[in-house]
């Protein structure tokens, strides 16, 4: 079993109370780099958590082509993406994981 440690680099995007998609990087050396986004969902102050079944589209811009890309989801499903240099994330509430080989 291989596992990959990833120290945290930046948030990219992201503010809660709003349709922004929170997106947040890690680094691990210099040729890998994994996303961790998510739709926030909505609160109102004094109810429960409403988890709803939207998706909202993120355009991810990276500085260069990567080699690989990879997508996994909070089930552990993987797929590969086509790697390029500008990637639409399809957030909803449940986080998502995006890791990129250069």
């Amino acid at each position: 079993m291989v596992i990959h440690v990833y120290n945290y680099s930046s948030k990219i995007s992201g503010d809660f109370g709003k349709d922004d998609v929170w997106v947040e990087k890690f680094k691990q050396g210099d040729n890998k780099e994994l996303y961790i986004f998510f739709k926030p969902f909505k609160y109102v102050s004094g109810k429960s958590i409403s988890l709803d079944n939207e998706t909202v589209n993120y355009t991810l811009n990276l500085s260069k082509t990567p080699k690989s890309v990879t997508l996994t989801d909070i089930d552990g499903n993987v797929s590969n993406i086509t790697a390029s240099k500008t990637i639409t994330l399809q957030a909803v509430n449940a986080p998502k994981y995006l890791e990129v080989e250069y």
